[in-house]
């Protein structure tokens, strides 16, 4: 099970844009509904052409 240290690892190394992007989803009552860090991640890689 991912811990909190995971969480922020992935953040660190997003980019700031995405970053930026994820503090947004957060602050979306219908995201919170539905937070999976990992997807998200993952998603907004693969969304930007990142491996």
């Amino acid at each position: 099970m991912p811990t909190i240290k995971d969480a922020l690892d992935i953040i660190g190394k997003l980019t700031v844009a995405e970053q930026e992007s994820l503090k947004t989803m957060l602050l979306s009552p219908a995201f919170v509904k539905s937070l999976n860090i990992e997807d998200f991640v993952a998603k907004e890689r693969f969304a930007n052409g990142r491996v």
